[in-house]
């Protein structure tokens, strides 16, 4: 349908005659003191809400009735040609007239988004907007109408219409499961991870607790159901994988899931699993295509580059394909999932000092990698960017009972075992120089190898040698950019930054770890979090939204004084918060270059970037 232009005083003046005109507003009218109107010129101000049955305001005495009219169609977005119309709550539905329609598509342009209006006339014919709101519409209509409105924007209007765009745009849910109704409903909790499957006995991952050592599982999983939280291991594996998750199940639901035989639908968009095997309804109705339109004005005035953490090539396709400039963390751990008893055997056996069965192991883990790696280049492709984060996961996650710490998240793990067993790290870097050259057609991507847990200037420098001594051993220096990188996960590493920078391209906050270290408390263990909350000691859970007051601020700190030191180096942030809205926020405010997060939070991160 064509949009009106823009509406002026005079032009509107000039309608009030015309016999085949309906509802043409000229003016806004105000509520004053003592139930009196004041007339105002057309967009000049906001009313509060008022309900057309039972009008508040003390309308002219000639007041024929009231219309009521929306500017889109409530559940599917699109533009309406009906309108309600009465008076004193005796409301019938009546086609607009198509001056009517301009006009209300006239006033939701000038909104920047979907309106509901209520329009006075007069016996005289004159038609007066006494209030106007906002059209709630669902998730996905609100896309929809918006992007249409996107489309006949001006550069600054667009700006406006983009900071309205709901921020969990990532998980849209574009099919549903018919016949529910008749369904037996087995499970009815936490959505963690959207997707829709109808998956066979056994193909649904059912716990109440994981850990890392189940990744191997999960990842094969067509579903996730844990009892978990929303941050819990299970949670952030599916996340970043791609994978259907519902957490906050019962023992009871649990034992539903692992004991059935037959079929389950598994709606992690809702959080509910079924009985048998349902069928699949496609209603995406354009919102894909919508979304993407979206994404592209958005990233025109995103304040933040927007990366996602992938470690598949399902991941990083996804990632992609929902607006990421590029890979901002690839963990390698979950590359050795399928050699789980290799990368065991090596770590026994460097503990043990057996440097022939190291050596073995070495070499299979290596010829294991590669293709892995290969495959994310290939993915990511020309031009791209992949930031592989070398390992880091605790050591007594591979090799259970044999090797035993009292805290092993602050013991041998990240760059510490990169540094004391470095031909392991040596290994990781040969396999994605290999990579680059086995990338066929050559590889133009920019490669980042990352270095978790630093703690000292020392670590970094051991490290960043090794790293480029492996790389221009393997020849690979003229075939992709490399590009050095840390990450500040320890009060410490925040406070010497400005140390570090130099020696880095890039540094990434991993606000995880960061967040447990600065607090002393572990997310896995931190279940009296909602107590304090309740009790308003603490206002929000800081690992859900970044603490602004304690983190943020040693991340202003480490950030500034990086800058200082080194003009060029970008600086980031890749835990659970770069998808959160918030945390966002935060993140500019501390002065970061991008965030890294989940492919599902990317529309999300690209779009708070505005607020």
């Amino acid at each position: 349908m064509k949009k009106a232009g823009r509406l002026t005083y005079a032009t509107l003046e000039a309608m009030k005659g015309d016999p085949d005109y309906l509802g043409v507003p000229v003016a806004y009218w105000e509520a004053v003191s003592g139930g009196a109107l004041r007339l105002l010129i057309l967009g000049k101000v906001h009313l509060k809400s008022v309900d057309p049955a039972k009008p508040v305001y003390r309308l002219p005495d000639d007041t024929e009735g009231l219309v009521e009219a929306v500017s889109r169609d409530p559940s599917g977005g699109t533009e309406i040609e009906a309108v309600k119309t009465g008076f004193n709550g005796d409301l019938s539905v009546v086609t607009m007239s198509k001056k009517l329609v301009d006009v209300v598509q006239a006033i939701e342009s000038r909104e920047g988004r979907p309106v509901r209006v209520v329009l006075a006339k007069r016996k005289s014919g004159a038609m007066y907007l006494v209030h106007k709101e906002p059209l709630w519409l669902t998730r996905e209509a609100t896309l929809k109408a918006l992007n249409d409105l996107l489309g006949v924007a001006n550069r600054k209007k667009r700006k406006k219409i983009l900071r309205r765009v709901p921020l969990d745009v990532g998980g849209l849910q574009t099919s549903r499961f018919g016949g529910t109704e008749g369904a037996a409903l087995l499970v009815q909790a936490v959505p963690a991870s959207p997707g829709l499957v109808v998956a066979q006995p056994g193909e649904v991952f059912a716990a109440e607790t994981t850990t890392p050592k189940d990744a191997a599982k999960m990842v094969k999983a067509k579903a996730i159901v844990t009892g978990g939280g929303t941050l819990s291991h299970a949670a952030i594996l599916a996340g970043s994988e791609g994978i259907p998750c519902i957490v906050g199940a019962s023992e009871e639901d649990i034992k539903k899931i692992t004991s059935a035989s037959v079929p389950l639908s598994v709606d992690a968009h809702a959080g509910k699993v079924w009985a048998g095997a349902l069928q699949v309804e496609q209603d995406d109705d354009g919102v894909e295509a919508a979304l993407g339109e979206v994404l592209h004005h958005a990233k025109k005035f995103a304040g933040l580059k927007v990366l996602c953490n992938a470690d598949t090539v399902q991941a990083i396709l996804s990632g992609l394909g929902r607006g990421a400039q590029g890979v901002g963390l690839m963990r390698t751990e979950h590359m050795y999932e399928e050699k789980a008893d290799e990368l065991a055997g090596y770590i026994e056996a460097a503990l043990k000092g057996d440097a022939k069965l190291r050596r073995a192991r070495l070499s299979a883990l290596l010829q294991a990698t590669i293709p892995k790696f290969k495959d994310a280049l290939t993915a990511v492709g020309g031009g791209g960017l992949l930031t592989v984060r070398l390992l880091d996961a605790p050591l007594n996650e591979f090799v259970k009972g044999k090797y035993q710490e009292e805290n092993p998240a602050m013991g041998l793990r990240g760059c510490r075992f990169g540094i004391l067993y470095s031909d392991f790290y040596a290994m990781q870097v040969q396999a994605v120089a290999e990579a680059v050259r086995q990338v066929d057609g050559g590889c133009n991507a920019e490669v980042g190898i990352m270095v978790p847990l630093v703690s000292e200037v020392g670590e970094v420098l051991v490290l960043k040698d090794l790293v480029e001594r492996v790389w221009k051993a393997a020849g690979c220096a003229s075939l992709a950019a490399l590009r050095f990188g840390v990450m500040l996960e320890t009060p410490r590493s925040c406070l010497i930054a400005g140390e570090i920078a130099p020696l880095c391209d890039f540094m990434s906050f991993g606000t995880n770890d960061l967040t447990q270290l600065t607090y002393g408390l572990s997310r896995d263990d931190a279940s009296y979090l909602p107590g304090y909350a309740a009790l308003g000691v603490l206002g929000a859970d800081p690992f859900r939204s970044l603490d602004g007051r304690g983190v943020g601020r040693l991340m202003w700190l480490a950030t500034r004084a990086a800058k200082d030191a080194n003009p060029d180096v970008q600086v980031g942030i890749c835990g659970q918060h770069g998808g959160d809205p918030d945390s966002i926020k935060t993140a500019m405010e501390v002065g970061v270059d991008y965030v890294s997060c989940v492919a599902e939070k990317v529309p999300g991160a690209i779009l708070a970037s505005l607020k």
